[in-house]
């Protein structure tokens, strides 16, 4: 099977941090001030594992944003889904416990406090209804593997560059090439691809977004494209396409 490279080929997807200098406003109604305890210099890393950014914590934005402080003073934000999911879990829990820590000087000086305990029917304490808020709404989205986008390239290349039954038994697995090459249809089947949808197919392969990955029952991962929805599925160590 022969490859060569293609500049329609899409190269790994590369996640950069973006961020944006905020004014002291923002901060002030959004964000609680951070204790000492939660604002020391650390090192926070985005998703791809890439890009590094040594600063101090302030606080979770609209549990969206991240506010840190840079050494030399400068604030900015990072949207909480490019952090790497060790810092989306540091910077909710920092948040967390920095509320909680505002929040217990008030409770103690309230005139609530010379009162008697709470009935019995309250299911729910005010210190969990604060744990619910302070928690992303979303999940982070699972990481792209590399090997995935390896293996669209050998699809992109085999699509161009060899013949419709090479095609099929490289995007299917074994199992279902075997079945369908067996199939009575077969031959009108080969015939069909070449004439309508292999184009198609290769259009889809080239602009798929990466960003876009959701993980679907059985294992698979489904990827927006430029026309329709893309699925593959990871089989004994390797991808195929499983639409």
């Amino acid at each position: 099977m022969r490859y060569r490279p293609n500049s329609l080929i899409l190269l790994p997807l590369s996640v950069a941090i973006v961020f944006a200098c905020s004014n002291s406003a923002l901060f002030g109604q959004s964000i609680p001030k951070s204790s000492a305890a939660f604002s020391e210099l650390r090192d926070w890393k985005d998703a791809s594992g890439n890009h590094t950014i040594r600063a101090e914590f302030l606080g979770v934005i609209d549990r969206a944003r991240v506010a840190l402080k840079t050494e030399d003073g400068k604030e900015m934000t990072i949207e909480l889904s490019q952090l790497s999911n060790v810092d989306i879990y540091q910077a909710v829990k920092s948040d967390l416990m920095t509320r909680l820590a505002v929040a217990a000087p008030a409770a103690k000086s309230s005139p609530r406090n010379n009162l008697q305990p709470p009935s019995k029917k309250s299911k729910r304490s005010p210190r969990k209804a604060q744990v619910r808020q302070a928690l992303p709404v979303s999940k982070p989205k699972p990481k792209v593997d590399e090997d995935l986008v390896t293996r669209v390239e050998e699809f992109i290349a085999t699509i161009e560059n060899e013949d419709t039954e090479t095609i099929f038994e490289t995007i299917l697995h074994p199992k279902e090439f075997t079945e369908f090459s067996r199939s009575p249809n077969y031959k009108a089947g080969l015939a069909k691809f070449e004439k309508k949808k292999k184009a198609r197919l290769l259009t889809a392969l080239q602009s798929i977004d990466y960003k876009s990955i959701e993980r679907k029952p059985g294992g698979k991962y489904q990827f927006q494209t430029g026309s329709a929805p893309i699925s593959f599925k990871k089989l004994k160590g390797s991808w195929y396409l499983n639409n």
